[in-house]
């Protein structure tokens, strides 16, 4: 019992600490609940069962949702990795951004016909989501020397394609999605934390030197003092 509640207790302190990726496990849950969650939401509560989504169609929907959802999940992993606290342009940016996504879901509400105004919505949030998501990516990228936001937007194209590739010729479709629903997520979740381990190890060595640094600035000035 007592191993129990220090475990919870160090998950509770490395999520308040940021250090969420550390989890995998726990990570590729929470994405898999929001995910479904939210996609609950909007069938059920927003659209309505049996809402008619037009020439989008329901396949299209499901997948360009799906592929939006995993594109927020290694964006925000390559947030909590590399953007650091300190670079005032991704703050600014990040607000841009927000602005960006909401100003085009008001205008896929009003350029869509009045019969389909919340899938117009529901289009223009995907589809400036998913710029959002790049331009944030390419500005990660330039940000820090160390980043591979962009490297990972590309392996995360070809991830999605080859899981797609997978699904359409197996023979039982969807227990192989269900499968890969969540093995690839989870996969990028472990992924995740060997790179954040990576980043950790990086900046407390950074801090090391800069301590010694310092250490030996502070002895330095003693002799010269003592010599004085």
């Amino acid at each position: 019992m007592k191993r129990l509640i220090n475990f919870l207790g160090r998950i509770c302190t490395d999520m308040l600490t940021g250090r969420v990726l550390l989890h995998p496990i726990l990570l590729t849950a929470v994405f898999l609940a929001a995910k479904f969650g939210t996609l609950y939401v909007i069938d059920e509560k927003i659209l309505g069962s049996g809402y008619d989504l037009g020439i989008f169609g329901e396949f299209a929907y499901y997948i360009f949702f799906d592929f939006v959802a995993g594109a927020y999940f290694i964006a925000l992993c390559a947030h909590i990795i590399y953007a650091s606290p300190e670079v005032k342009s991704l703050k600014i940016l990040r607000k841009i951004l927000l602005a960006i996504i909401l100003a085009s879901c008001a205008l896929g509400y009003f350029a869509s016909d009045v019969n389909y105004q919340k899938l117009g919505v529901l289009e223009a949030f995907l589809i400036a989501s998913l710029i959002c998501i790049c331009i944030y990516s390419v500005a990660t990228e330039i940000s820090n020397d160390r980043s591979n936001a962009v490297f990972w937007g590309f392996a995360y194209v070809l991830n999605y394609i080859g899981a797609l590739f997978v699904i359409f010729h197996a023979q039982s479709a969807e227990v192989v999605a269900v499968i890969l629903i969540i093995l690839c997520p989870l996969a990028w979740a472990f992924y995740f934390k060997y790179e954040f381990q990576k980043s950790l190890a990086k900046n407390a060595a950074s801090n090391d030197e800069i301590l010694n640094s310092a250490s030996s600035d502070e002895i330095s000035e003693r002799k010269a003092r003592a010599e004085n």
